[in-house]
């Protein structure tokens, strides 16, 4: 596990910024990360409800980047994480881009392809089923992240893959949510 990442952060509402972060990220930082988003989002007169979510798939999304993000001692990585918001059809989305080992690219897209298209009944019983059977248990948790962010999503979760020019033994996972 990754004790701190690299990260820049970015708030949009109709395409105009209202917070940006550049820094380190830890557990520690993740808190104080998403009670600002929150505090930035009611300023601005976000529906609750919606801030609810956002903060849900905020907090899977960043301890996602902390866990599984890419680290060497010799070169740091930067992960990318945006929320935008448009007024005109009342829609946020997150997206975020992580360096990883090309070896996690498989088991992604497994776990990506097991929720997309689930409805939310379906989600709802196999993340029961995860939980009571603890089936792909990994060092980090059980893998439930894209069950919870499919859960939360307006629409299917969207996964995408890049080569990553600096180390031709990693690759930029980006993922994109609509809340």
């Amino acid at each position: 596990m990754n004790e701190s990442q690299n990260i820049n952060l970015e708030v949009k509402i109709n395409n105009k910024i209202i917070f940006e972060m550049t820094d380190k990220i830890d557990h520690e930082k993740l808190i104080y990360t998403v009670n600002t988003i929150e505090n930035v989002l009611l300023e601005n007169s976000v529906k609750q409800s919606k801030i609810r979510s956002i903060n849900e798939l905020t907090i899977e999304i960043l301890q996602n980047i902390i866990n599984y993000a890419h680290t060497c001692t010799k070169k740091e990585y930067t992960s990318n994480f945006k929320i935008y918001y448009s007024t005109n059809n009342d829609e946020y989305i997150l997206e975020s881009t992580n360096i990883i080992a090309k070896s996690k690219k498989e088991t992604i897209l497994e776990r990506a392809n097991n929720v997309i298209n689930l409805d939310k009944d379906e989600l709802r019983k196999l993340l029961r089923e995860k939980m009571r059977s603890k089936k792909d248990l990994h060092e980090f948790g059980a893998g439930l992240g894209f069950i919870v962010m499919a859960r939360k999503a307006s629409k299917n979760i969207e996964v995408s893959f890049e080569k990553y020019e600096a180390d031709e033994d990693l690759l930029k996972f980006n993922l994109k949510l609509h809340v």
